[in-house]
């Protein structure tokens, strides 16, 4: 399955969410999943997969925005999916 709009539109807004640090990352996936179960099991793994590799390389795309990272959830995404 490929990654679209729809799924990295989804995957930001609970980025965006895990970037606050309201608690562990796996936590607030699992929430949000349950508040979409309409997600199926493929659409799930992507955002899953997408998220963490967001987080292991943060640090790397911080340092290449070279911008503050509030509301730029979309673009740590999309920057990630290139590593």
């Amino acid at each position: 399955m490929e990654i679209n709009s729809q799924i990295l539109n989804k995957a930001a807004l609970v980025f965006s969410d895990i970037l606050e640090f309201n608690g562990p990352a796996d936590g607030a996936l699992q929430l949000f999943f349950k508040k979409n179960p309409k997600l199926g099991a493929s659409e799930r793994k992507l955002i899953a997969e997408l998220i963490f590799c967001a987080l292991r390389h943060l640090q790397t795309i911080k340092e290449a925005l070279c911008e503050p990272l509030s509301g730029k959830a979309e673009a740590i995404l999309q920057a990630a999916l290139y590593l």
